[in-house]
């Protein structure tokens, strides 16, 4: 019942480590349509699994015990009794676990406290991560992306993060409702 992508079984250290889980529950007193069964199976690769949603420690203890399996303990946790009501009929659940090194390693020394604006407006003083590596980067109407590789594995797949970040130190609403991203 569980959909799973995963890379990098062997978990060599230099080797990025992925796993995404997706899952799908529904109350034993509904039925889902053939048409949503069969878009569950040919898009989310999982079947959905009856449960009585009354019984929510044994729901969220089947749900969590199925990632963990799924993600082979990478993921422990999807779900806790908080998200589940009288009303719940239908759970859907999916969960990622990403764990790469850098290609360029930071350098910790190179670490610097400096503002981090709030969106309340307020400002702290956090540790940055500094260098003067060689980076992707771009600067686009209001905002800069820049993008930060890790170390290709054995399966030759690339991961990269790429941080997204306003010009204007209250730019982050606006920036979240850009679709070109």
């Amino acid at each position: 019942m569980a959909a799973v992508f995963e890379s990098n079984s062997e978990r060599d250290n230099n080797c990025p480590d992925l796993s995404f889980v997706s899952g799908i529950w529904v109350s034993h007193t509904h039925e889902l349509k053939d048409s949503f069964k069969e878009l569950v199976n040919t898009i989310y690769k999982t079947e959905a699994k009856v449960v009585d949603f009354q019984r929510k420690e044994e729901v969220v203890e089947e749900a969590n015990l199925w990632a963990s399996v799924a993600s082979k303990g990478l993921i422990t946790e999807v779900l806790k009794t908080k998200y589940l009501n009288e009303f719940t009929t239908v759970l859907f659940a999916n969960a990622l676990y990403f764990k790469g090194t850098w290609k360029e390693i930071f350098d910790e020394h190179h670490t610097r406290n400096q503002d981090f604006h709030l969106l309340n407006g307020d400002k702290i003083s956090v540790p940055f991560m500094t260098g003067c590596k060689e980076y992707l980067y771009g600067s686009f109407e209001g905002v800069q992306v820049a993008k930060i590789p890790y170390l290709i594995g054995k399966d030759n797949k690339e991961f990269s993060m790429y941080i997204f970040l306003p010009k204007e130190k209250d730019g982050l609403p606006n920036l979240l409702t850009k679709s070109e991203f």
